[in-house]
């Protein structure tokens, strides 16, 4: 695309941007494009510099509309990072797709494999894994590796991955004698893993339809089935944060509420409380979003994959700042309706990065 982007070098304005860009000048405000021009400059300036981009627009359709863009100027190499859904409530039937695909960009992003990656404010709101504990839950398998079955089974657990009879979608093990066979989020097919003893002996792709194997590979990639990890070394401890937390609550709401306190102290306890149980008997339940803050290792943040080899483009800040105004806005009131109904926590409202945080991350990285 070096046809589209050189003639840009003829513009004064925008050689003053790629110097200031290429002397790490922490901040540059750009006004007067058009959103086609905008994704052009970005790309310019981004290619130019020698540097991969992140644009982050202030919804998702504006987000959906400069992916395309991009995706033309980078030949195929631009990423989406799509937001989420926040489950309020427990809903056993959920589609993983939106969150298989956040996975997958993550594990992209660490490794290098992109040239711009486009996110609407509401998507890199949401807390994420750390960079380290992401990249510690994370496998590749090699034949001859020494292992052991059931420390792997161990492992994917952690991981989020469901023990099932028979492995027929994404995020699913199984296990059956010396051979595990486990679809792993970012693979098209699943795979099988035969051990001799505690060593990897093969491993075969195989057909989720037919159970019939169809080509040996040397290797395989295994990434975590959830976003939000609560590996089993970490239940006891995130289980006795919420109790600690509810204990507080019940002495604030018995000196502080009104005169229905008693009966109302009795649900919080016995819907928290059961929550806690799931917790500690399958952490990866539909509704784990809400005990977000309780998790450790879930502080992490969308900049802190990409580190500093990109230049970041925020479109429209003003209206990215109002956007996520608005999301928290009701995010809280939906939370204010689940507080007296005794669902939740008051620390589960505080489940999203602020636009100011986002802007201290932004600024700790330049800075760093």
């Amino acid at each position: 695309m070096k046809w589209l982007i050189d003639p840009l070098k003829e513009l004064k304005e925008y050689n003053e941007i790629l110097n200031s860009i290429e002397r790490n000048k922490t901040k540059i405000n750009i006004s007067g494009l058009s959103d086609s021009q905008k994704a052009h400059f970005a790309f310019g300036l981004a290619s130019h510099a020698g540097l991969k981009g992140l644009f982050i627009t202030y919804n998702e359709i504006q987000a959906r509309r400069f992916y395309e863009d991009f995706m033309f100027l980078c030949e195929g190499s631009a990423l989406l990072f799509p937001t989420k859904e926040i489950l309020y409530y427990d809903i056993e039937a959920k589609n993983n797709d939106v969150i298989y695909n956040r996975v997958e960009i993550l594990d992209k992003l660490l490794e290098g494999n992109y040239q711009f990656i486009v996110a609407s404010i509401e998507a890199i709101s949401h807390k994420l894994p750390s960079r380290d504990f992401f990249i510690e839950n994370s496998l590749v398998l090699k034949i001859n590796d020494n292992i052991g079955l059931e420390k792997l089974v161990l492992k994917l657990v952690d991981m989020g991955y469901e023990r099932s009879d028979i492995v027929e979608g994404k995020g699913q093990f199984s296990v059956r004698g010396g051979i595990i066979d486990v679809f792993s989020i970012n693979q098209d097919n699943p795979a099988r893993i035969e051990f001799f003893g505690d060593e990897i002996d093969s491993i075969r792709v195989f057909d989720s339809m037919t159970q019939l194997s169809t080509k040996n590979i040397e290797s395989l990639k295994i990434l975590p089935a959830r976003e939000i990890l609560c590996p089993v070394n970490t239940v006891d401890e995130t289980a006795a944060k919420i109790l600690d937390d509810l204990k507080k609550y019940e002495n604030y709401a018995a000196n502080k509420l009104s005169e229905r306190n008693d009966d109302f102290i009795l649900r919080l306890r016995e819907n928290i409380e059961r929550d806690v149980e799931r917790i500690k008997l399958s952490p990866h339940f539909s509704g784990i979003d809400r005990y977000i803050n309780y998790l450790p290792n879930m502080n992490g943040h969308l900049l802190d994959y990409i580190g500093e080899s990109a230049v970041i483009f925020l479109d429209e800040v003003l209206k990215m700042k109002q956007q996520m105004e608005n999301r928290i806005f009701e995010h809280e009131k939906i939370c204010c309706e689940l507080l007296e109904k005794a669902k939740i926590l008051p620390t589960n409202v505080e489940i999203y990065y602020s636009f100011d945080d986002a802007a201290k991350t932004l600024n700790k990285i330049h800075n760093s």
